[in-house]
C-alpha cells in the first residue's frame, strides 16, 4: 500500500500568528499519536506563509487521523488538501 501525504497552505496576519503555532503544535501532537508525521513549514521571505504537511503509512490512516484530529485551529486554505500517493521507483 502506498504511503499518503497531504498539505495545506496557507497565510495568516501577524497578530494571529502565535495562536496558529500554538494550534499546529496541538495538531502535530494529535496527528503523530495516530501515526502520522507532521510539518509546518513557513515562508523564508513571507513570514505568516504556511505549508503544512501531513504523512502516513496509507491514505486510509491519513484520512482517520485527519478526521480524528479534527484539525484544531487550521486556517482555510488556499490550495484545500489534495491527497498524494508515493509512486514507487522501484
Amino acid at each position: 500500500m502506498p504511503r499518503a501525504l497531504t498539505y495545506h497552505r496557507f497565510e495568516v496576519a501577524e497578530p494571529e500568528r502565535a495562536a496558529v503555532l500554538g494550534a499546529a503544535r496541538e495538531r502535530g501532537r494529535l496527528l503523530r499519536s495516530s501515526g502520522c508525521n507532521h510539518w509546518l513549514f513557513e515562508a523564508a521571505n513571507a513570514r505568516g506563509e504556511f505549508l503544512e504537511f501531513t504523512e502516513a503509512a496509507s491514505a486510509e490512516r491519513l484520512a482517520a487521523a485527519q478526521s480524528d484530529a479534527a484539525m484544531p485551529g487550521r486556517p482555510h486554505s488556499k490550495s484545500g488538501s489534495p491527497l498524494f500517493l508515493e509512486v514507487s521507483l522501484d
